[in-house]
């Protein structure tokens, strides 16, 4: 019992700290993330999603003609 409680903490661990270090690489490098970096990272998250959406019709309209 003890053997599964110490790896399921290794895992949660390990996955935490893999997650941290892809943020990390990918969003601006934030070292921690609390509230105000996720409502930051999620804004830039939300823009990038809309600008993608807004871009992909003009790119197939512009196909059609």
């Amino acid at each position: 019992m003890e053997i599964m409680r110490i790896a399921h903490f290794i895992i949660k661990h390990r996955i935490s700290v893999i997650w941290t270090e892809y943020i990390d690489k990918t969003f601006d490098g934030f070292q921690e993330i609390d509230m105000d970096h996720g409502v930051k990272w999620m804004n830039k998250w939300k823009t990038k999603m809309h600008e993608a959406k807004l871009a992909a019709p003009q790119a197939k309209h512009s196909q059609d003609q």
